[in-house]
């Protein structure tokens, strides 16, 4: 019996994940998902339209889609005031899990630790709105927690274009400190080998 070849994503610093894609385990984060965020970054439509067709790939291999909405609640403010309207999730897969999350960090006082552990995800492609934001901030405590993460750059929306570079540099930093950063067209190149084409109907006539 021949072994199914390791698949990894042509990532930097190294190639994702390190010991091979395993689709059972495989989550795709997409953090930032409220109004909030897509109100202050650069394009936020062309950004939610990658992420739902890259949602709809980790879908069609087996793995698991979870978005995340920033509660954050202000000095002083009401528990009330802090609730952010989540992002239409009509787009993404049905099987989506929406968690929120009280703060910038999608981890912070919310249930996506828990979310993910239950759902048995430890390879986690991260994307959404706010880079050097939530995006950032949750994937590095995804890192902390030992998942391994790859941070789809042009998935990803920042609400201020000069900090992207530095928010892109970090990740990599002492040989991929926080994870892996790559192309979109790269990870669904990956992906699509493990979705059955399907049948192109003939355009020509029956013949008796």
């Amino acid at each position: 019996m021949v072994a199914e070849p390791v698949r990894q994503v042509a990532s930097e610093p190294y190639p994702w994940p390190y010991d091979g894609l395993r689709p059972p385990s495989l989550g795709l984060l997409l953090v930032g998902w409220d109004r909030h965020w897509a109100s202050v970054v650069e394009d936020p439509d062309e950004v939610v339209a990658r992420c739902v067709g890259l949602a709809a790939a980790v879908v069609a291999v087996g793995g698991q889609v979870v978005s995340v909405s920033h509660q954050r609640l202000r000095r002083g403010a009401s528990p009330a005031s802090a609730v952010v309207p989540s992002l239409p999730v009509d787009r993404l897969p049905p099987t989506t899990i929406a968690v929120s999350s009280s703060g910038i960090d999608g981890f912070f006082a919310g249930e996506l630790d828990l979310t993910l552990r239950t759902n048995g995800i430890d390879q986690l492609i991260v994307a959404g709105l706010g880079l050097e934001g939530p995006v950032h901030s949750t994937l590095r405590s995804a890192n902390d927690r030992g998942l391994e993460c790859v941070l789809v750059t042009d998935a990803c929306a920042a609400a201020d274009a000069d900090l992207v570079a530095g928010s892109l540099s970090s990740v990599c930093m002492s040989g991929g400190i926080f994870g892996a950063v790559v192309g979109l067209d790269a990870v669904l190149k990956v992906l699509a080998p493990a979705v059955s084409p399907s049948p192109v109907p003939s355009t020509q006539e029956s013949r008796p």
